[in-house]
């Protein structure tokens, strides 16, 4: 009888564990079927140029914006591992990089969900998210965004484990990478900090613990990612950043018909099923966790405060915004799922909202598979182009 309680203990412990592992074996078979042929935009073009520099420099090389050291030096780590194994392609390799790293969100995304919601909401938002045509596009070339992303996923769920423990270490390494999703990518920083401390207030620490937890960890954060840019403070001027090159009003300020535009481009990404889905989701999650549903709703706006109201906005700024609604969607499904008349009608939800939101943009993704796209452009620019021409 100890025997079997004891196996039947471990099991509960290795389930979400085996679970997430699925979850990232399917996802990286699905994202390398469809990764990228060549360096479909140019900031993986220039990936994979500065990664490559800093394996034959052996010094730090930076990209775009603030110079992005740690999406610089995992994209140096893959090439350096693919040339081992024989791969000497350096796109490819960064390419690689974000499949990896965005199907590892789509555990880390799982196991963080467990924490507060049951196996079915858990698994309905991981897939719902795993399937966002937002990220799946950007799973499948080199970016800073997926990078990001896991680092920031990645400190939210140690620090749900530090809730569950009360280990120092587990804080310690958990505001670690907070710092990592400044090194890897500033912009998202302000409000990837901003939600870390306000999920950590709501764990309602002791009185006077709350103090000591922040400064502990904002200082293991900030000491983190300055370490990444350190290199670059010391020897060579970090690349200019876009307000020192132009002026700031030409940036800020976006006509309120663009900025109209631009929502309604962020939430024709989902289908109607989802978005649906993720308000009646939303109104369950107030019912049951106020303070979790505050959470979700600043993680939501966030990045669209920050960002939709900039000239050189993109759709793509906007990933973290996608994750509470995929929560909430999720825990509707598994609401749906709990009722005898509506169990099996979630599921035909759940595919008719997958395949809308793959309808429109996998064709795309596909295309990007298929053809090298920014050497291609070159090419029949050589092609059309006499010699000598003056551009």
């Amino acid at each position: 009888r100890i025997l079997i309680k004891n196996v039947y203990t471990l099991m509960v412990k290795i389930n979400p564990l085996l679970i997430a592992f699925v979850l990232f074996l399917i996802n990286f078979i699905f994202r390398l079927a469809l990764i990228s042929k060549g360096p479909y935009h140019a900031d993986c073009l220039l990936l994979a140029s500065q990664a490559s520099k800093i394996l034959e420099t052996h010094q730090m090389h930076y990209l775009q914006s603030s110079g992005l050291p740690l999406t610089a030096l995992l994209g140096a780590f893959f090439i350096y591992v693919l040339n081992f194994l024989g791969q000497i392609d350096p796109v490819f390799s960064v390419n690689l990089m974000s499949v990896t790293l965005s199907s590892l969100c789509v555990s880390i995304f799982y196991l963080f969900l467990k924490h507060h919601f049951c196996q079915k909401t858990a698994l309905f938002s991981a897939f719902l998210f795993s399937w966002n045509p937002l990220f799946l596009s950007l799973s499948t070339f080199g970016n800073s965004h997926p990078p990001s992303l896991f680092f920031f996923l990645l400190s939210l769920y140690l620090l749900a484990l530090f809730k569950q423990h009360h280990h120092l270490f587990l804080l310690a390494v958990s505001a670690l990478f907070l710092g990592c999703v400044a090194a890897a990518r500033l912009q998202d920083f302000f409000y990837a900090s901003i939600i870390y401390y306000l999920y950590l207030f709501f764990l309602k620490p002791p009185q006077n613990s709350f103090i000591k937890y922040v400064l502990i960890s904002g200082l293991i954060s900030l000491i983190g990612a300055f370490v990444f840019y350190l290199p670059g403070l010391i020897n060579s001027p970090l690349p200019t950043t876009i307000l020192q090159d132009q002026l700031l009003y030409q940036y800020l300020f976006k006509p309120p018909q663009e900025i109209t535009r631009d929502m309604i481009a962020f939430f024709t990404t989902l289908s109607s099923f989802e978005l649906l889905l993720s308000l009646i989701g939303c109104v369950l999650l107030f019912k049951k966790s106020p303070r979790l549903t505050i959470i979700l709703i600043t993680l939501f706006c966030l990045p669209i405060i920050c960002f939709i109201n900039l000239r050189y906005y993109l759709i793509r700024f906007l990933l973290f915004s996608m994750i509470p609604l995929h929560i909430t969607a999720g825990l509707s499904l598994a609401h749906l799922s709990s009722k005898a008349m509506t169990k099996y009608f979630c599921y035909v939800i759940l595919i008719s909202a997958l395949s809308l939101n793959l309808s429109q943009y996998l064709p795309t993704i596909i295309f990007r598979h298929h053809h090298t796209l920014l050497p291609d452009f070159f090419s029949w620019i050589a092609d059309v182009t006499e010699d000598n021409a003056y551009i």
